[in-house]
């Protein structure tokens, strides 16, 4: 795929992660709440099934500013507690409790007993590209038993002309091999 034009960028991930990120992620997700214009907060907060909460950050090149942006926002939403997410729901908080039985109560039951809560919050990042100086940190965050993901957004086009978004998991790296030099 290729890179999404950096002034489509923004829109077209944003209308994608909101419109999709249940197939995305494979599950379904209580929105909390969007990054309003100018505001410093992740693109996206929400809970999981567990009442986990899940921050999802979305930036074109994921650099060494990037990462630590989008840890800080994930620490922060760790530390959220259940009145914290009333506040910050798009509804009000006054709607906030039934909203969440809704959404709890529509989430198969499978998907409900599979949801394991563990301690913190659950990241996800969503970016074209990933600056070379940051993909060994990068990996690191994505192993096992951590609550990173990345996903990777690239545009494929039709043989009609039109756009594709495609979004798939970061594929890693892997490193360049030196070219074989003759021994003695």
């Amino acid at each position: 795929p290729m890179q999404p034009a950096a002034g489509t960028f923004p829109a077209d991930t944003s209308s994608v992660v909101a419109d999709h990120l249940e197939s995305l992620l494979g599950e379904p997700l209580f929105p909390i709440a969007t990054r309003k214009p100018g505001a410093d907060g992740p693109h996206l907060l929400a809970v999981d099934a567990a009442g986990q909460p899940v921050v999802v950050e979305v930036v074109q090149m994921l650099d060494s500013d990037g990462i630590v942006r989008a840890l800080r926002f994930a620490g922060a939403a760790a530390r959220l507690s259940s009145a914290d997410l009333a506040r910050a729901y798009h509804g009000g908080p006054e709607r906030f409790a039934t909203d969440l039985v809704a959404f709890r109560e529509n989430v198969p039951v499978a998907v409900a007993h599979s949801a394991a809560r563990h301690a913190g919050a659950r990241l996800l990042l969503v970016c074209s590209e990933v600056a070379e100086n940051v993909v060994d940190a990068v990996e690191f965050l994505r192993q096992p038993g951590r609550q990173v993901e990345v996903l990777q957004v690239g545009v494929l086009r039709g043989a009609d002309g039109r756009r594709f978004l495609d979004v798939s998991p970061l594929i890693p790296l892997v490193p360049r091999r030196r070219a074989v030099e003759p021994s003695a």
